[in-house]
């Protein structure tokens, strides 16, 4: 069991014993001290903050983990660019070279760097945006400026609901139906980035997989949501798969190549901050996943993780495994993955909305360009 996982199993106890109740102590004293930094940090940030010459929208969450970011930015990049602005898209590039140094990926037309400089979800988002410039880089003031010099009209910031030194004009804030608030603990001790009071700051929440929980569980979410923010709009975001696409395919942007599998035993294999939600979409589209292998989110993989999947599908008898998009990114990096005698799959999400809630989301944005 390694650490994140310790912490997980900590997060989910009702009781604790023995040395798990000391650690437990620890973490709520550590918690303690999060929660007085990022007090103080917000209240510097916020006396800093600068307001850009364009709109600055934030696709943000309040919680660690996958809450399903990446698909809305690239849904909501897509349509601005449709209407004929320039969007850009900003993101911190976690992990990459470029997370301290920043610059530009890709100018909507060609890739400038590889996978390794921009980082995984920064090179996959890239991919999916064509027409649409990509900076990394911690310091997004910075990154805005840059893309402002080169004729962006209107910044997209990913995770940019705790980036207080820019100045948004519309807070999105989504919001994971599987598993919205944790704990309702701050990190580390939860999933929470901010106490709850914070929901208040957003001007529209985006429930999450709404595709995958019950109306009931939807309505609890919105009580919680309402309770802190009851002016704030709600509306809901299904993660929609269009099937599968071979991996071979998927690195030669083949993305309509879609296989269609009924029934079939595979393999999942990811390393994102959600996995019960992928297993719950390979389902949807009638996969039969036999056997999940999990890794940590943004973990980078190696030939030793190939064979692993490789040796593990072999011995369930399989010949398919399903991956994400941000896996495939790095997975297709190796050879090997083309031949060890299994078939890669890449599973693509797609964030679709009812249409009123469509018009929702669409009223916000055109309101500000």
């Amino acid at each position: 069991m390694n650490i994140v996982t310790y912490i997980l199993k900590l997060q989910n106890k009702k009781h604790h014993s023995g040395i798990d109740r000391w650690i437990w102590i620890s973490l709520r004293a550590l918690e303690k001290i999060y929660a007085f930094s990022l007090k103080n940090k917000r209240k510097r940030d916020i006396k800093n903050q600068q307001k850009l010459s364009v709109p600055v929208i934030s696709i943000g969450n309040i919680t660690a983990g996958g809450t399903g970011k990446t698909p809305c930015m690239i849904r909501i990049a897509n349509e601005i660019k449709k209407e004929g602005h320039h969007p850009a898209i900003l993101l911190r590039g976690y992990k990459s070279q470029w997370e301290n140094k920043g610059g530009v990926i890709s100018d909507g037309i060609h890739m400038l760097v590889d996978r390794k400089i921009a980082g995984d979800e920064a090179y996959m988002t890239a991919l999916r945006v064509p027409g649409v410039p990509i900076y990394i880089g911690k310091n997004r003031e910075l990154s805005a400026k840059r893309a402002i010099n080169d004729g962006a009209d209107v910044i997209l910031i990913d995770d940019g609901f705790q980036y207080w030194k820019l100045h948004r004009d519309l807070d999105i804030l989504l919001i994971d139906g599987i598993n919205p608030f944790g704990n309702t603990h701050l990190l580390p001790c939860g999933i929470l980035r901010e106490q709850l009071s914070e929901l208040k700051r957003a001007n529209l929440f985006i429930l999450t997989k709404s595709d995958q929980i019950t109306e009931n569980e939807k309505n609890d979410i919105k009580l919680i949501l309402k309770q802190w923010a009851p002016c704030t709009p709600i509306i809901e975001g299904n993660h929609t798969p269009k099937g599968c696409i071979a991996l071979s395919a998927w690195k030669e942007k083949k993305y309509e190549t879609i296989t269609k599998f009924t029934n079939d035993n595979v393999l999942l294999a990811s390393g994102i901050g959600n996995p019960k939600s992928f297993s719950h979409t390979a389902k949807e589209i009638g996969l039969h996943p036999v056997a999940e292998i999990h890794w940590d989110d943004h973990h980078d993989y190696t030939e030793k993780d190939i064979r692993e999947i490789a040796q593990k599908a072999k011995s369930l008898f399989l010949n398919k495994v399903i991956i994400t998009e941000k896996d495939a990114v790095k997975i297709g990096d190796f050879s090997l993955a083309f031949n060890c005698g299994v078939d890669f799959y890449v599973l693509p999400i797609e964030m679709t909305f009812a249409l009123k809630d469509e018009e929702i989301l669409r009223k916000h944005w055109e309101d500000l360009l």
